[in-house]
C-alpha cells in the first residue's frame, strides 16, 4: 500500500530467485482510496533496481481476497490514476498501467449482488466511470470470467482505450 512497503518486499522476494535465473519479477503496488499519487509515481519513476513497484493493482469494495485494501468509492482514486497516466516520467517510458480486480458485492442501493453478476456490475459501473474520467488511462481486468467482460474489453479496444483482460485457467474451466 505504500512506495516503502513495496520496495522492501520486492527486495525480499528478489532474494529468493537463485542467481543466473532468468526470472523477473514485476511489483504491483496495492491502491486503496487513500493511496497518495505521488507516493505511487515516486515508486514508480525510478531507475531500474530502485523501483518499488511497477504497476497498481485495486480491488474493487468486497471483492473476495481485499481484506479490507479494497475501493468503493471510485472518484477517490481518479487523481492516482490520472498521476500515472498523464505524468512525464523521467525513467520510464510508458504510463502507470492499472489492474483491477472488478467484482461488486453490492450495488448502488445496498442490496446484495448475485455471485454470478457480480464481475458484470463491476465492469459496467465502474470500469465505465474510470475511462470517462481518464480516458488515456492503461486498465488490466483481472481474471475475467464472462464473455459479456471480453466484448466489453474488445469494443473499448476498438475505441482506442488502453485495456486488457487477464484470464487464468480455472477462470475459464471452473465458472457456471
Amino acid at each position: 500500500t505504500t512506495r516503502e512497503l513495496a520496495y522492501h518486499k520486492g527486495a525480499q522476494w528478489r532474494k529468493l530467485v537463485p542467481k543466473g535465473v532468468p526470472l523477473q519479477l514485476k511489483i504491483g503496488g496495492l491502491m486503496t482510496e487513500t493511496t497518495d499519487p505521488s507516493d505511487v509515481i515516486f515508486g514508480y519513476d525510478q531507475p531500474e533496481g530502485e523501483r518499488a513497484w511497477d504497476y497498481m493493482k485495486m480491488f474493487v469494495r468486497s471483492a473476495s481476497n481485499a481484506h479490507g485494501a479494497d475501493v468503493d468509492d471510485m472518484a477517490k482514486i481518479i487523481p492516482v490514476l490520472k498521476a500515472m497516466t498523464d505524468t512525464s516520467f523521467t525513467h520510464r517510458k510508458h504510463p502507470m498501467t492499472l489492474a483491477i480486480h472488478m467484482e461488486r458485492k453490492y450495488d448502488l442501493f445496498g442490496r446484495r449482488i448475485s455471485i454470478l453478476e457480480r464481475e458484470r456490475a463491476s465492469v459496467e459501473r465502474d470500469l465505465s466511470y474510470l475511462f470517462r474520467q481518464v480516458p488515456d488511462a492503461k486498465i488490466v481486468v483481472c481474471h475475467v470470467s464472462l464473455a459479456y467482460t471480453i466484448e466489453v474489453v474488445r469494443y473499448l479496444r476498438d475505441r482506442g482505450c488502453r485495456i486488457w483482460g487477464e484470464i487464468a485457467p480455472h477462470y475459464s474451466r471452473l465458472t457456471c
